[in-house]
């Protein structure tokens, strides 16, 4: 080869080099060598070959998540499919419903306490009911439900001293007019008839106008021998007629006719078309016990008249007027059993 003709040869091959330069290295899926290494065609063919292998993978592992992706989809599907056939035979607790049996709460309230124990005691377990009594307390000192549920318990089992003690645990928590009613019940039944005032007085105190402590405190009265305080205390509820016609009504439970009789008179007096005085009047007159007893009145109160004029000048006849205190209640007082209340008439009078 002559000098020229390499020269010529050099030539082409330079040019041929400069024109691979930028295709090599303007292909983004090969790995152009730097100007450090040597960019031999083996090289290239590992980089090509490398890329096209990353690409594949790539694309692989793509389609792998998305098959895994439907998957989950597909399975989630069919739990929520296997769930709402099954949904209606499962037993699984249901948090969200409070009602739930299976949700019982694990700490009852006294309130629940209190109602299992009522019902112990509607069945006679008086002890069972005692017991949940004391658990609804210890949850709950002052719970009112709780202590006079207690109390009231105490006092079937005639167990006074206990009960008068939750009484008045059940007062300092929470003062009612009815625990004062009752503490005075259960006072009388006892034959502290002093206390038992005091106490239904300080449920009319807060309830004035409430006719059955009215009536409570008439039949303690009563009770008392003092007829004439009963009226008065009935008065301040009911008309005169109705009044009397209450206090006859106490008389006659108690089987003291005569004293019946007498505020019955009182009654039509006030109101001669009060029914339910007539009926009881009727009633008493035609029993020879009553009789009797009428009788053996009307001679006690004809001596006595006879002692009185001996000893006070002779006045005019006036209209009729209640009783003189004191009159026929000193023949009475003592005659009243002390264990129990007062019963209300069956139903109030009507004053047309």
């Amino acid at each position: 080869m002559t000098k020229a003709q390499h020269s010529r040869s050099t030539g082409r091959a330079i040019v041929l080099g400069l024109t691979m330069l930028p295709l090599s290295s303007g292909c983004a899926s090969f790995s152009a060598p730097s100007w450090m290494s040597r960019g031999d065609s083996s090289a290239g063919k590992m980089a090509a070959e490398n890329g096209m292998v990353g690409s594949l993978a790539n694309a692989g592992k793509g389609f792998t998540g998305q098959v895994k992706t439907m998957g989950t989809a597909v399975s989630s599907a069919m739990s929520k499919a296997k769930s709402a056939v099954i949904a209606p035979f499962s037993t699984t607790a249901n948090n969200s419903d409070p009602t739930s049996l299976a949700n019982m709460p694990t700490n009852l309230g006294p309130e629940i306490w209190v109602t299992n124990g009522q019902l112990y005691e509607s069945q006679g377990k008086f002890a069972k009911a005692l017991d949940n009594y004391t658990k609804a307390l210890e949850i709950e000192p002052t719970n009112e439900a709780a202590l006079l549920s207690t109390a009231r318990l105490y006092v079937r089992e005639q167990k006074y001293s206990q009960a008068e003690s939750f009484f008045a645990k059940a007062l300092a928590a929470n003062p009612q007019a009815e625990t004062y009613n009752e503490l005075a019940s259960m006072q009388q039944q006892q034959g502290r008839t002093a206390e038992a005032l005091a106490s239904v007085n300080k449920a009319i105190e807060m309830e004035p106008a409430s006719p059955r402590y009215r009536n409570n405190l008439a039949g303690m009265l009563v009770s008392s021998g003092r007829s004439d305080e009963a009226v008065q205390q009935l008065q301040q509820v009911f008309p005169p007629a109705v009044a009397n016609y209450n206090v006859a009504y106490l008389h006659f439970t108690h089987q003291n006719l005569a004293g019946a009789q007498q505020h019955l008179q009182l009654a039509l007096q006030a109101d001669p078309n009060l029914k339910e005085a007539r009926d009881l009047m009727e009633k008493i007159a035609g029993s020879s016990t009553a009789q009797s007893a009428v009788a053996a009145y009307q001679t006690a109160g004809q001596i006595y008249r006879t002692a009185e004029t001996l000893v006070t000048p002779t006045v005019p006849a006036g209209a009729a007027v209640y009783q003189r205190t004191g009159a026929n209640d000193s023949a009475q007082a003592g005659g009243y059993p002390t264990n129990g209340g007062y019963p209300m008439p069956a139903a109030y009078p009507s004053t047309n």
